[in-house]
């Protein structure tokens, strides 16, 4: 079994392979842009899973959200799980969160346009709507192509 990681920034590949040296044989390490490259394909074949966490927030709002999910149904063959552990915006939130953040309902709207099969949030946690860190209110979003 092999394993790839993707990432803009050369610095967290560079410490990701430092980091994981030992195990050279079986990670790869591809530099790209998710929301402009087009990273699903450069990214080794068969994919079986995709695996994100704390990341998609970051890309700006929904539409570079949409962007990764649609290379994740492209990278990955019928039957592939692809899972998504990230920040979202909790459906009874006072906070104004940045655009990156939205409502688990959504994600599963856009996974589910796209063609994403068994599409289900696995939990949400650390809820907290009135004054919440910048390390709460996150989700496991699951779905299968």
């Amino acid at each position: 079994m092999t394993y790839e990681g993707v990432d803009y920034s050369r610095p967290m590949l560079e410490l990701g392979a430092s980091r994981l040296r030992e195990y050279a044989n079986r990670v790869h390490f591809t530099r790209a842009d998710l929301a402009a490259d087009r990273w699903d394909q450069l990214v080794e074949r068969p994919v079986g899973a995709v695996v994100s966490t704390w990341a998609l927030h970051d890309l700006g709002g929904e539409e570079n959200t949409s962007k990764v999910y649609r290379g994740c149904k492209q990278a990955l063959p019928p039957g592939g799980i692809f899972l998504n552990g990230d920040f979202i915006k909790p459906d009874e939130a006072k906070f104004d969160y940045e655009p990156g953040r939205f409502p688990v309902q959504r994600h599963i709207e856009i996974l589910s346009e796209l063609g994403f099969r068994n599409v289900e949030c696995l939990g949400v946690f650390e809820t907290e709507l009135d004054d919440p860190t910048p390390a709460q209110n996150y989700a496991l979003i699951k779905a299968v192509t």
